[in-house]
């Protein structure tokens, strides 16, 4: 996710984000943990350097507790953001991928699809920016 850090306001300041929301594990839980793995991915078209960042994020439901269990946030070429979130599928073994359906995100499904890496690979289409995104999931 790209927010612009100047517009994320932290609930000690009145607003969106509290950090108390969020734990930590001292280890990796196993795959065999988590009843449920899901990947996200946010991809972005280029390695330039004044390119925005792919992002991918690796998730574990366990007795209604969400894990993050990898993050990803690099910029990469298309052919070698394939090779990773393949590389991904295979070592978590997820469940479901949800790409975002914009852009390179179309390719990007298609291309997984196509390599037949994983049966529910599904796209979502995002309305509204990512801050406004925020606000109305962090109440």
């Amino acid at each position: 996710m790209r927010l612009n850090a100047n517009k994320i306001r932290f609930v000690s300041d009145g607003a969106l984000i509290d950090l108390a929301w969020f734990g930590q594990y001292e280890e990796m839980p196993v795959r065999s943990a988590f009843l449920k793995v899901v990947q996200v991915r946010d991809p972005a078209i280029s390695e330039r350097i004044s390119a925005d960042y792919s992002v991918g994020m690796t998730w574990g439901y366990h007795e209604e507790q969400r894990y993050l269990l990898d993050l990803i946030r690099a910029r990469l070429s298309f052919p070698t953001l394939l090779d990773r979130v393949i590389a991904w599928q295979r070592k978590w073994r997820a469940d479901a991928m949800v790409i975002e359906g914009a852009c390179i995100g179309i390719s990007l499904r298609q291309t997984v699809k196509r390599a037949d890496v994983m049966d529910m690979v599904l796209a979502l289409t995002s309305r509204g920016s990512k801050e406004e995104r925020l606000a109305g999931r962090s109440a």
